[in-house]
């Protein structure tokens, strides 16, 4: 199967809930003691609409066969602790 990845679009957040409901799947039946989602999505599609517009996060969608298989997803935050120990070094 190939797969491509392309920007998310304002459109979207309905295909983005599809993998993450079945990746939510696994780790609930692997430790359902720890995991209590019931393999439901934590992410609502008003929550990733609010990603895709938001000026620090980004998402992209994977598609395989016309269908969504998976998506990648960054977000730029500000961690208060990390100022105190100086720049990362690169």
């Amino acid at each position: 199967m190939s797969v491509k990845v392309r920007a998310a679009l304002e459109v979207d957040p309905e295909a983005l809930i599809q993998p993450q409901s079945r990746s939510s799947e696994f780790p609930c039946c692997a430790l359902p003691r720890r995991f209590h989602t019931n393999g439901r999505s934590v992410y609502s599609e008003s929550f990733f609409a609010a990603q895709l517009i938001g000026p620090k996060s980004a998402i992209g969608i994977a598609e395989g066969n016309r269908a969504p298989v998976g998506y990648v997803w960054f977000e730029v935050q500000t961690r208060p602790g990390r100022s105190r120990l100086g720049p990362m070094p690169l």
